[in-house]
């Protein structure tokens, strides 16, 4: 352990003082601004959306950028007082280059004026020039990945990009986790999705891989965004068009297991005016297997219940985003925006039951089928306002609403089995029904003004939520050959919130700024059982610090201090005591008794580039308290149950180190290494539910440029095996391979993706106590192969604007 502690420093003391970082650089702190007007050599005729990049001229990694206007203008501002390399580019017109661009304290603004490109050489023609965002932007409060250039996504889904992301775990049965922690929460656009479990992982399944244009990651946010879920937000920005006139594209793509992809896109932008609107549609099947086993020590003889099953489920998904937007002035916006996505399952298993004995003789033997049908349906509407008062003032305003409709039919037959395991007679027949609405208002309000060097950003937060649900399960009566009602259940869940922050960000010196806030939420919660009579409330007043304490020498060297308190609520899935019939045998019921769990976060983020490399090393911790955890029992009758409860405490801590690689363009990825430990404190409910575990992990991405437009992508994941309370949770890998050709200047491409190439992607689980001893495994069978064809259109894409030619 001593040598672990040494080496963790030594690397630390490596990345953060390396030898020149005595020496007295430019001041690289403050808040620069950069403007100008670019036009066609000649006729100066303003060029419309031109990209104008700001990069470093030690790596040329890109700072920031913009767009220009209408006007052939642009604005880059927020910028480190630095000098830079300021990069013109416009398809069909050679890049302008204007190099020793310094912002100083005594001129942090720089007025670039006219900036003239020139139309390239008929031999030049071919050439396609761009500016490209890098795959990995590190900022002070998130890592942004920029995503549009996976090829081991395409034909995918937003799930598929989340799962390719350093840091990011997305599991089979779609729990999340960052840093081998789960209570992510997930954002879209900026905004909190109200779909948690399974219907979360329908969501990103349904949503199209090219409908994404970046994921950031936020591992410990500040005081103004929400402080729900334990392990930070992932948010997936949608893409939108940003260029002048018409854009548009399409994908298309097939694979085995029947999977069909499509999605298109269209955009228009014009005096101020912005309409974007994407549309897909996803099919696919899956078929599954597991198995499981569980000897039952607490009766005498042991008794042995083997089970095995196969399963086969079919998805459609649709999904459709349309955001329109208007700006009366440079100053004023308004944007009104949409997501929908609706999607139906089918699903039909058999599984297999034996029980036996010790000794070895069979006592039963029968199988349970299952055909089920589910739909998921939801919409979220946002409209929302900003008036900027002058640089670094603005206030921006939005209500948003959100709701969603679920549906589960489900019947179930059970039948002997034969001992050659044909079926036999029927002997119990059941059917479920299942239906919930959820209902999500939000409204905020937010104000930044910057006064001299001191930021000052504040706000209010309004939000509601009602979820209902109504199940009925019925048997089959044999006498009167009809169904027959076995038992009603229904839940109501209101929740209610207010909240208000403020926070300050200021510089210490040259190269330090500090960022600190305090958030403030008040919460009402009901959790209704009307067929129970029971009712359980919980009102609760919290205070939410954050602080960021972030060091930036130029472009190469970085470090970030930061720590934040987050919470986590238990949803109404880890709440109702109802559970499906799916499985009799293996019961799942929520704890409407529980606790949120409180979570206190302290990580140290270190970043150093060395071109064509960068390193960022991240020490962490995290201190849970009153951690809602899932509990496994054996109960009297037989059943295994898994319900959920709050456990007095868990401290996690660990190391990530990501190495971003990019040469040119034959070679760029990424690799990253995860090492935590955790030590889970259930003496409050069980001892035996303590635990002292070490958790490891890495991923490899790398890109290799192949010549003539080929791109090839592999990607690796691996997750050792990991201890659990009187268990091992198995290892996990999965091989991804992709090839990408691109056509018709840069404006299509076909990609052949593989996933899971070696068909490694299953589960297995062991765990003994002294009432039971249980394994099982699982295998998802996801292995498969997609062709995808995709087609860009118009000026968002690298269309030609300014001349008429």
């Amino acid at each position: 352990m001593n040598r672990i502690v040494a080496t963790l420093v030594g690397l630390i003391l490596f990345v953060v003082l390396p030898v020149d970082a005595l020496s007295q650089d430019d001041d690289p702190g403050g808040r620069g601004r950069i403007e100008g007007i670019v036009v066609e050599a000649g006729p100066e005729t303003p060029l419309v959306g031109a990209t104008v990049s700001v990069r470093s001229p030690i790596d040329s990694s890109l700072v920031s950028g913009a767009t220009t206007d209408a006007n052939g203008a642009f604005v880059v501002s927020g910028l480190p007082l630095d000098t830079y390399t300021v990069v013109v580019s416009f398809v069909g017109y050679a890049n302008t280059r204007l190099t020793d661009v310094r912002l100083t304290q005594s001129r942090p603004s720089r007025d670039l004026e006219t900036i003239q490109v020139r139309e390239k050489t008929q031999q030049l023609d071919e050439v396609t020039v761009s500016a490209e965002r890098p795959a990995v932007e590190v900022r002070t409060d998130r890592t942004v990945y920029n995503t549009d250039r996976q090829i081991v996504t395409a034909g995918g889904s937003a799930r598929t990009v989340l799962n390719d992301l350093p840091s990011i775990q997305v599991d089979l049965d779609g729990s999340i986790s960052l840093r081998g922690s789960e209570g992510v929460v997930v954002h879209v656009n900026g905004e909190p999705t109200s779909l948690s479990g399974q219907s979360l992982a329908s969501f990103l399944e349904s949503l199209p891989a090219s409908a994404v244009e970046r994921v950031e990651v936020i591992p410990n946010p500040s005081a103004k965004e929400e402080p729900e879920g334990a392990a930070g937000i992932i948010n997936i920005v949608l893409r939108r068009n940003r260029g002048s006139g018409w854009s548009g594209g399409a994908t298309a793509g097939v694979g085995t297991q029947s999977s069909v992809n499509t999605s298109v896109n269209a955009g228009y932008q014009n005096n101020g005016w912005r309409l974007f609107a994407n549309y897909g549609f996803r099919r696919g099947s899956e078929d599954e297997g597991g198995t499981r086993l569980r000897r039952n020590f607490t009766t005498d003889p042991t008794t042995i219940l083997d089970q095995s099953e196969t399963e086969q489920e079919t998805e459609r998904s649709h999904t459709g985003n349309v955001q329109l937007e208007y700006r009366p002035t440079q100053a004023t916006t308004f944007s009104l925006e949409s997501v929908f996505s609706t999607e139906s399952e089918e699903q039909e298993s058999r599984t297999n039951y034996l029980r036996s004995i010790s000794s070895g003789s069979t006592t039963d033997r029968y199988a349970r089928l299952n055909d089920g049908l589910s739909d998921e349906e939801s919409v979220d509407a946002r409209f929302s306002g900003r008036h900027e008062f002058g640089e670094d003032h603005e206030l921006s305003a939005q209500i948003r609403y959100e709701r969603e409709w679920e549906s589960e039919d489900a019947r179930y037959m059970e039948r002997a089995l034969a001992t050659d395991g044909q079926l036999d007679s029927v002997r119990d027949r059941e059917r479920e029904d299942m239906g919930e609405t959820e209902d999500e208002g939000t409204i905020e309000i937010d104000y930044t003004r910057a006064v001299g060097d001191l930021m000052i950003e504040t706000g209010y937060q309004g939000e509601t939520r009602t979820q209902k649900s109504d199940q009925v399960f019925e048997v089959f009566d044999m006498q009167s050959n009809a169904y027959q009602i076995e038992e009603t259940s229904d839940f109501d869940y209101n929740d209610r919130t207010h909240a208000v922050y403020g926070q300050l960000t200021f510089p210490l010196s040259n190269a330090l700024e500090m960022k600190g806030g305090l958030r403030a939420e008040q919460t009402s919660r009901t959790f209704t059982l009307p067929a129970m009579d029971a009712s359980f409330d919980n009102d609760y007043l919290n205070f939410f610090p954050s602080a960021f304490l972030t060091y930036k020498q130029g472009e190469r060297y970085q470090a970030r201090l930061s720590y934040s308190k987050r919470i986590r609520r238990p949803g109404t899935w880890q709440l109702d005591p109802v559970d499906d019939n799916e499985d009799p045998n293996f019961r799942f019921q929520g704890n409407p008794q529980l606790d949120p769990e409180y979570i206190h976060s302290f990580e140290l983020s270190m970043t150093r580039n060395w071109a064509p490399a960068t390193v960022s090393i991240t020490p962490f911790f995290r201190r849970t308290v009153n951690e809602i955890e899932r509990r496994e029992e054996l109960l009297g009758s037989g059943v295994t149950l898994l319900t959920f409860a709050n456990f007095a405490s868990s401290n996690s801590y660990g190391v990530e180190v990501v190495t971003s690689l990019e040469v040119d363009d034959w070679v760029r990825g990424n690799v990253t290494l995860n090492a935590n430990r955790v030590v889970t404190d259930a003496s409050n409910v069980d001892s035996d539910l303590s635990n002292d575990a070490m958790a490891y992990s890495g991923r490899a991405n790398l890109t290799f440029g192949l010549g003539y437009g080929v791109d090839l992508q592999v990607s690796q994941y691996y997750r050792a095996p990991q201890d659990i309370a009187g268990g091992e949770i198995g290892a996990r890998m999965s091989s991804d391979v992709a090839l990408r050709k691109e056509l018709f200047g840069g404006s299509g491409s076909l990609s052949l993706r593989a996933s899971d190439v070696f068909d490694s992607q299953n589960f297995e689980l062991q765990r003994r106590t002294e009432a039971f001893y249980t394994e099982s495994s699982r295998d998802w069978s996801q292995r498969r192969f997609i062709l995808t064809f995709s087609y860009a259109f118009g000026n968002d894409n690298g269309g030609r604007r300014g001349s008429n030619r």
